[in-house]
């Protein structure tokens, strides 16, 4: 089609192929700009449903305003053929960025700004169901674009098992794509939600830091298998220089149950964004060593901003590696005499609301990291430890009452733990806590704040934090 015009575009060259259809750079006669313009093949939109659908997809993918998002400028049709114009960008895909492996800050940055895209996707209820490396595209200014929204996902929006083994797994030794990429809920053909990205997001991550795929085969069935059945090895294993942190947002982002991941990108965000502030300030150090002593305690408002919120509990040990004997014995320091374990667990959700989710999964992280960094008569019990109890008793998150989180507390080894409750009374949400003895269940101390809303959330979870650091003072 070089050298012809559609529409108002008049078409230079051909840029690539795939499998919903054709790219070329051309020209906006009208605005006089260089845009992309993606033909879409008919087999793709050959009734009218598909047809309707596509169109709506495209729709609100035209409609995301984002940096780190290829932009859709129009949607064009003319004698039956239909055609996206997009934003025009030269760069490399990340899948083409070895030296990623080697700049931990450019890695993090790349990944961040990932998750920025995507996230702001999550936001306006989009899921764009085919992340991949080659779909990230990174700029020669450094900005990466998420590429395709709107793209090739109506087919598997709407797809039944069968209809997935049709598009994705048939020719025997076809190359692997995509297939390496999709969560496990969509190799299977069922509904996929904003953590199925997270989980294709995960993939990238593993690839650009290692230089490998977590899930890989010679042919697509083999890659289908591989991410239902395979655990991959922690990144870290295969680059060393990666954070232990790293390691923790990539492993929990390739979870085979989509309950067990980060619900969406901002969640993922949040961690990612943590993690690369304390890279840049020095604070973690690589290749899975613990993080060196702050010389002082950190504002609130400023670990606030750091920490997020997340959804799985996170438990940091700020100065000192924390051991475990196999069965749970106590945590011990390098050097020096024993002190007990702490373990924070998640906030129980008494409220009913979905919303108040939220509220527990901050409260979790910020709680957290106040009490690692303020306590020096206790050790934290570590995230790792926490989450390797879990899978041992084949448990999530969605599992972790009380009698289940004191065996997880046990388990861990800790001889204290912390259980959180957000309930509404009278119209008022109310956030309280208690400090449990873990053998005997004896209640060491409780503490509650009121009152909370949107607004003053975080000025609440300060609050609840100076009751449990002075209660968790005394903890021998």
């Amino acid at each position: 089609m070089a050298d012809k015009t559609f529409a108002h575009y008049r078409i230079e060259e051909k840029l690539g192929e795939g499998g919903m259809g054709v790219v070329y750079r051309a020209q906006d006669e009208r605005l006089h700009r260089t845009v992309a313009l993606k033909f879409i093949r008919q087999e793709s939109v050959k009734d009218a449903d598909a047809r309707t659908r596509f169109l709506r997809e495209a729709q609100l993918a035209s409609a995301l305003s984002h940096p780190n998002i290829c932009t859709v400028y129009a949607i064009e049709e003319e004698d039956g053929q239909l055609c996206l114009a997009l934003e025009y960008l030269q760069g490399q895909t990340l899948r083409s960025c070895a030296d990623l492996q080697t700049d931990i800050r450019r890695l993090l940055d790349c990944a961040v700004q990932a998750a920025e895209g995507l996230a702001d996707a999550h936001r306006a209820g989009l899921v764009h169901r085919d992340i991949k490396s080659a779909n990230l595209l990174l700029t020669e200014r450094g900005v990466v674009k998420i590429m395709d929204f709107g793209l090739a996902k109506h087919v598997r929006a709407s797809a039944g098992p069968a209809d997935v083994t049709a598009i994705d797994l048939t020719s025997t030794g076809m190359s692997v794509g995509t297939p390496s990429y999709m969560s496990p809920e969509q190799a299977l053909g069922h509904d996929v939600t904003a953590a199925s990205d997270v989980f294709s997001l995960g993939v990238v991550l593993y690839e650009i830091s290692t230089g490998r795929l977590p899930f890989a085969g010679a042919t697509a069935m083999e890659a289908i298998d591989a991410v239902l059945h395979k655990d991959p090895d922690a990144p870290g294993r295969l680059n060393p220089s990666l954070p232990a942190e790293f390691d923790r947002i990539v492993l929990k982002a390739l979870r085979k149950h989509a309950g067990e991941r980060y619900t969406n990108a901002g969640d993922m965000l949040t961690d990612l964004k943590a993690l690369r502030r304390e890279i840049d300030s020095g604070v973690r150090s690589v290749a899975g060593m613990p993080a060196a002593p702050a010389s002082k305690p950190a504002a609130w408002k400023t670990i606030a901003l750091v920490a997020g919120a997340i959804v799985l509990l996170v438990a940091t040990s700020i100065g000192a590696t924390v051991l475990f004997s196999g069965g749970g014995a106590a945590a011990k320091t390098r050097s020096g005499p024993v002190r007990p374990a702490l373990a924070m667990l998640n906030f129980e959700n008494r409220a009913g609301q979905p919303r108040f989710d939220r509220y527990g999964q901050g409260a979790t992280e910020l709680l957290t990291v106040d009490l690692a960094r303020a306590l020096t008569n206790v050790d934290m019990v570590s995230s790792q430890r926490l989450f390797d109890v879990l899978a041992g008793m084949k448990k999530g998150m969605a599992q972790l009452d009380r009698t289940v989180a004191t065996e997880v507390a046990r388990r861990a080894g800790a001889r204290y733990m912390v259980r959180g409750e957000i309930l509404e009374l009278a119209g008022s949400i109310i956030m309280k806590t208690e400090i449990v003895e873990v053998d005997g269940g004896r209640l060491v101390a409780a503490q509650r704040v009121s009152g909370i809303t949107d607004a003053n959330l975080l000025d609440k979870i300060d609050e609840l934090g100076r009751q449990m650091r002075d209660d968790a003072k005394g903890l021998k």
